[in-house]
C-alpha cells in the first residue's frame, strides 16, 4: 500500500450552513464543493486549506454515524484521511497484514465517486483513519 499524503481532516458539525461563515469569513478559507453522500448518511463540504483540505460532515439523519458522534461528543475532529494510490490493493494488504483493522467489508462509497476504507480507532491509537482512494 502506498500512502501518498494527507488528503483531508474531517470535522463533524451540526450544520454546514452555520459553520461555513466561520471558515470563510473569519479564517478566509473558501468552501469549494458541497455534496451529499447518502450511503454514509452525510452532507459534506470541502474547504481549501492550502496543502490539505478540511471536510465538514453534517448528518443527513439522526440515525447515522456522524449524528451519533455529535450526540456523544459534540462538534469537532472526526477523522483524518490519508490518500492512497489504489484503494482496492490497500484494502487487500490491510486484510492480510492486520486482519480486523479495516471496518466493514470491501470499500465504502465516498464523495465524488471515490472509495474509502476506515480503520477501527480501537486498533489505530484512538484515531479514526480513512484511507481515501483516487477518483475512479
Amino acid at each position: 500500500m502506498k500512502v501518498t499524503g494527507l488528503d483531508h481532516v474531517a470535522l463533524a458539525v451540526e450544520s454546514i450552513d452555520k459553520a461555513r461563515p466561520f471558515f470563510e469569513q473569519v479564517l478566509g478559507l473558501p468552501v469549494r464543493t458541497i455534496a451529499e453522500v447518502p450511503e454514509q448518511g452525510v452532507r459534506i463540504a470541502f474547504i481549501d486549506a492550502g496543502r490539505c483540505r478540511l471536510e465538514l460532515l453534517e448528518p443527513l439523519d439522526e440515525d447515522g454515524a456522524v449524528a451519533r458522534f455529535l450526540a456523544r461528543r459534540g462538534p469537532g475532529l472526526h477523522h483524518i484521511a490519508l490518500a492512497v494510490d489504489d484503494i482496492q490493493a490497500a484494502r487487500s494488504e490491510l486484510d492480510k497484514a492486520a486482519p480486523g483493522l479495516a471496518v466493514g467489508q470491501g470499500t465504502a462509497p465516498a464523495a465524488f465517486g471515490r472509495r474509502a476504507v476506515f480503520l477501527n480507532p480501537k486498533r489505530s491509537f484512538g484515531a479514526l483513519i480513512e484511507l481515501y482512494g483516487k477518483e475512479d
